[in-house]
């Protein structure tokens, strides 16, 4: 089965694949989503089209043929960054020097701002796919944040010929990290609805792009090595910190944690730093504290009754914590929020 495409315009994609395939979208809060027709599969495609020039694309679901698209535009090509977590997809043209396979846990590259560009893309039937294409208009972007070109980094601009160059580049796949595979995958089990559902997925596309453009900087953003996590292990640190933030009034040891996820100490402790960038301890108190300014916002307890929720018997003690995360008492934090209600 093969679909063609005219230009990269995120729109007239959906549209044109609404076409091809008689089906209806459903679009609401900057979001489209229509599910695979049975002849072909089943799952769902999903797309966000914010107003700054970044767009996010997402396959979730399994083929029973393989699906080609094919490109042929005579325009720029935005900057495509592709994030696959299972399935296969792989470039049509298997004689090209920039011919690309996808396999989970695979990112890659592809931009082509030197005018006419012609590209086959083919999601592999079998394996359900999970594949996030984050796609940016490098002109509509750098204009809406009011960036002049010293502002951008060096790399991106040689990247999208803003430095005068003509390039057009495949950068080879590459392995992602797990903290990339977690915002990937909280995207596609984002549990909103709506406008929250849509601002909780434009922040981690937003994040997305930033851990990019940072790698970009420092270094080929896909010539990383082998991500340390498996699947199957993330999984189970996306378990540990569910557990851990179920109950923070009574919060499981960490041999607890290690035995209820599968994991012994060590390495749930390795690879819970290695996505979160802190400890289990660390990341504790931050969830704790986050839930106690938010309950002291509400209005609705005491210091007292607050430091208990979140897993404080001794009050002083929460005091200093608190103190020492916001910089504030929470009994000044309080009174301060009530003020502000009172003159509202």
């Amino acid at each position: 089965m093969q679909t063609s495409f005219k230009n990269y315009d995120a729109a007239e994609l959906l549209e044109k694949v609404e076409n091809d395939l008689g089906i209806n979208l459903n679009t609401a809060c900057q979001r489209t989503q229509f599910p695979l027709p049975k002849k072909i599969g089943e799952g769902n495609i999903t797309t966000y089209l914010f107003r700054d020039g970044v767009s996010l694309f997402m396959f979730n679901g399994a083929l029973t043929h393989d699906w080609e698209w094919e490109f042929d535009c005579e325009e720029d090509s935005p900057l495509f960054v592709f994030f696959s977590l299972s399935g296969s997809v792989e470039d049509a043209k298997k004689a090209e020097k920039d011919h690309f396979v996808l396999k989970p846990l695979d990112t890659l590259m592809v931009v082509h701002p030197g005018g006419s560009s012609r590209r086959s893309i083919i999601f592999k039937k079998g394996e359900p796919i999970l594949l996030s294409v984050l796609r940016v208009d490098p002109q509509k972007f750098f204009d809406k944040k009011a960036c002049c070109p010293a502002d951008i980094p060096e790399k991106m601009r040689v990247l999208l010929s803003l430095s005068g160059e003509e390039i057009k580049c495949v950068m080879p796949p590459g392995r992602f990290t797990p903290e990339v595979a977690l915002i990937v995958k909280e995207i596609a089990e984002c549990p909103y609805s709506g406008l929250i559902r849509t601002t909780f997925v434009e922040a981690k596309t937003k994040q997305l792009l930033t851990i990019f453009m940072q790698q970009l900087e420092l270094g080929q953003p896909n010539e990383g090595k082998k991500a340390p996590l498996a699947k199957s292990d993330l999984s189970k640190i996306e378990q540990a910190k569910h557990i851990l933030t179920s109950d923070l009034q009574n919060p499981p040891t960490i041999e607890m944690l290690s035995r209820k996820v599968g994991l012994n100490r060590q390495k749930l402790k390795n690879d819970f730093k290695t996505i979160f960038k802190k400890t289990i301890y660390q990341y504790l108190i931050d969830q704790r504290m986050k839930m106690a300014r938010q309950l002291m916002l509400e209005k609705k307890m005491s210091v007292q009754e607050v430091a208990v929720t979140v897993g404080y018997e001794n009050a002083s003690h929460f005091a200093r914590r608190f103190q020492k995360h916001f910089g504030i008492l929470p009994s000044q934090f309080l009174a301060m929020t009530w003020r502000k209600g009172q003159q509202n």
